[in-house]
């Protein structure tokens, strides 16, 4: 996250395979989500990021010594574009004397994923490829510090890592390559979704996945939660996995309190690699942090910068200097591995299915570690897995197996065949499961909506559903709800449902909900659920997140939150200017748990001054639609950026949603909707009950419903037509009313 002088600025997947060892005895190498030496010695990093491109000890002639002393077994080596080759290849080298296995990476394009060629040239460049190649038994490769931003999409992370992979492998290297999450390093699951085909589409399957939790919460316990989210589908899933930068002490914004100590406690006992920021022999120089990110104060060891400093590198139990090994066979060459792993135990098969089973046995063990297990029905090879369990696909229905497993190391050796674990799958099934019902369509825009269905039944198992749009398939999935995106406004649509089972039984549809999307906008959109393509994020000290699914406004399924880093601004700006009418309004919505002065202003160039400054105030705990007039703004000629300032000095977090220009010239909508009918009560007991009411109409559309007890509002925007009433007491009487 923080560099140099420089602004801050799972469905489960198991392998059915093992994952290609690169080059045996010459590379380090990814084999399941676990890094080993050439020699196949299991590697779980441990060490210090330092700044050495910006370093007078370029080539770590004086500052290896210092971080070997905690025994480090890594350094990530801070790099750029204008680095020479020379001081590149003897820092290399001066690692892997000092038995220290270096990460290199370059610093250029953080946060900006577009320009990622940059890299790629570098790397690609003939004396750069000799120096890597020379010490390629044991360097890794970071590709790119942090690129991607908090607007880069899956998909274009997806597709530039693939290319820069595969452009990398086409000059020769096969390395472990290190890829960085984006947002900033700090986006999980930019990771969590898109590891797998990234991994496959490289020709070695010879990569890690780096993140870097600066991440930024007032709730300690919020932030356990998303680590441990993070290290369970890491586990569960075999993904090649480090943190890149931390555990630190702070997030992003220096005062979020990370807990560290836990941290290291967890990533231990998961064997997940770490290497925090920085050293300190350069110091990290991120305004008002102090020396937050140093662990030393000039790089020497001993000279602790602070306690979260000499914690990590000494003194805590899950320290660098008390859990780093390092690999024996960086000190010299180790004779050859002819010992075979453990036999299997305890193989079982449960689950069984038609055309499925899952086995499990007890893992092996292996003087230098077990890559994978061999999976047998009698002689036959079915499959193999880097874990002691697997899920076996494509079996035949009424049939007899019986399944044995084969323990297997990183030199070829094979263990002595587990217990035998027989089954006969069931008689071959073709009963379809029930047609999905209740299908409703809900949170209606003008180019989305949310279809959500009540549960099939099945005689086996269900296993997906399948979406259709007007007779076409869009998707399947598992759960009973989804967003269906990327509609034209204005527009009819219908949509239904069907179910898959075990053994490819199909349903009957569901029955069809016919919606029309809302009326199209009379001006631009410049975000609904996503920023416009023709809209950048200018953003400045405040974090933004563009799919926050809640809360959200009465139109689309996302919205933006804005985490306000004091005066900060959230400014989007176009890659052309708007030219407004006399007549053109801005609209947008807002949300803020307490109620914030906003400065809303806009500029017709990226370096003129600002409009006329209009003052807004959101209401707390209640979307808020707020319209700015050009007369409000001081008439502009032309419009290339809007910006929303925070207008106090606290940090507040304010969601955004629906920002658009619009023509001023429609007239107002003074119809009121009809009044919801039908209001019954169910569920009643001694603290709550539900409340439910038909649903009422609008000559332009219903946005939400508010319930009261009594004349008090209790709950407000209601998108559907039930509410669940809590906190009642016992024998009282209450009336309940409502309105749109």
């Amino acid at each position: 996250m923080k560099r140099f002088l420089s602004l801050l600025f799972v469905s489960v997947y198991l392998l059915t395979g093992l994952t290609a060892m690169a080059q045996p005895n010459t590379t380090m190498y990814v084999n399941g989500r676990y890094l080993y030496s050439a020699v196949g010695e299991k590697v779980v990093l441990r060490g210090v990021n330092e700044m050495f491109v910006y370093s007078a000890d370029k080539q770590g002639v004086t500052i290896l010594s210092q971080i070997a002393q905690t025994g480090a077994n890594s350094v990530w080596i801070v790099w750029n574009t204008g680095g020479s080759a020379a001081d590149l290849d003897a820092l290399l080298g001066n690692c892997i004397s000092n038995k220290i296995i270096p990460i290199v990476q370059l610093d250029d394009i953080t946060g900006n994923l577009y320009n990622l060629q940059t890299c790629l040239n570098y790397w690609k460049r003939a004396d750069i490829i000799a120096a890597i190649n020379k010490y390629k038994k044991w360097v890794l490769l970071n590709i790119a510090n942090e690129a991607g931003d908090n607007n880069t999409t899956d998909a274009q992370y997806q597709t530039a890592y693939i290319d820069a992979v595969a452009q990398l492998r086409g000059v020769g290297y096969t390395i472990p390559f290190i890829i960085d999450a984006d947002g900033y390093g700090q986006n999980e699951n930019s990771i969590l979704n898109t590891w797998n085909a990234i991994l496959q589409s490289d020709s070695q399957h010879n990569i890690l996945f780096s993140l870097h939790p600066y991440w930024k919460d007032a709730v300690t316990q919020n932030l356990q939660t998303r680590f441990t989210n993070v290290f369970n589908a890491v586990v569960a899933n075999n993904i090649p996995f480090m943190i890149g930068d931390g555990p630190q002490q702070v997030g992003w914004d220096c005062s979020t309190t990370i807990p560290y100590s836990w941290v290291l406690q967890q990533c231990q006992t998961n064997e997940i690699g770490w290497l925090v920021w920085t050293w300190g022999a350069v110091q990290d120089g991120t305004g008002g942090c102090a020396n937050n990110f140093d662990v030393t104060t000039n790089g020497t060891f001993g000279s602790w910068s602070n306690t979260w400093g000499q914690a990590t590198a000494v003194t805590d139990p899950n320290s660098i200097q008390n859990t780093s090994i390092r690999p024996p066979s960086i000190y010299g060459n180790l004779p050859p591995d002819t010992q075979a792993p453990t036999t299997p135990i305890n193989l079982t098969a449960s689950n069984v299915t038609s055309n499925a089973a899952t086995l499990s046995w007890t893992a092996s063990t292996d003087n230098v570690g077990v890559t994978g297990y061999n999976i047998y029905n009698g002689a036959t090879l079915l499959s193999s897995s880097v874990t002691n369990s697997i899920v076996l696909s494509g079996l035949t229905c009424n049939t007899s197996y019986s399944f044995t497993v084969k323990a297997k190391d990183a030199a070829g050796n094979l263990s002595a065949a587990s217990n035998s674990a027989s089954t006969i799958t069931p008689i071959c099934d073709t009963q379809a499961p029930t047609a999905p019902a209740n299908l409703v369509a809900s949170a209606i825009s003008t180019t989305s909506a949310l279809l959500s269905w009540a549960a099939s039944s099945d005689n086996v198992d269900v296993t997906g559903y399948q979406v259709f749009k007007g007779g076409v398939l869009l998707t399947t999935t598992t759960a009973t709800s989804m967003s269906v995106t990327g509609l034209t406004c204005n527009t009819a649509y219908s949509f239904t449902v069907k179910v898959t089972d075990a053994a490819g039984n199909l349903s009957a549809s569901s029955n069809s909900v016919n919606i029309t999307t809302n009326a199209c906008p009379t001006g631009e959109i410049v975000y609904d659920d996503n920023l416009n393509s023709s809209w950048e994020d200018w953003s400045w000290s405040a974090y933004r997140y563009f799919n926050t699914t809640s809360p959200t406004a009465a139109e689309g399924i996302n919205s933006v939150k804005v985490d306000y880093g004091g005066y900060g601004g959230f400014s989007l700006r176009k890659n052309a200017f708007i030219t407004p009418a006399a007549n053109t309004v801005i609209k947008f919505w807002a949300y803020s748990t307490s109620a914030n002065s906003l400065d809303f202003s806009t500029q017709n160039d990226d370096g003129s001054a600002q409009s006329t400054s209009v003052f807004l105030t959101t209401v707390a705990n209640q979307w808020k639609e707020f319209t700015v007039t050009m007369s409000d703004l001081g008439n502009p000629s032309v419009i290339k950026r809007i910006n929303i300032k925070n207008n106090s000095g606290n940090s507040p977090t304010v969601y955004f949603d629906y920002i658009r220009f619009d023509s001023g010239t429609s007239a107002p909508d003074t119809q009121a909707p009809t009044a919801p009918a039908n209001l019954a009560i169910s569920n009643v007991s001694s603290s709550g009950l539900t409340l439910a009411w038909t649903s009422a109409t609008d000559n332009v559309g219903v946005t939400g419903y508010q319930v009261f007890q009594g004349a008090a509002l209790i709950a407000n925007n209601i998108t559907g037509t039930t509410y669940n009433v809590a906190g009642l007491s016992c024998a009282t009487a209450y009336i309940f009313r409502y309105c749109k």
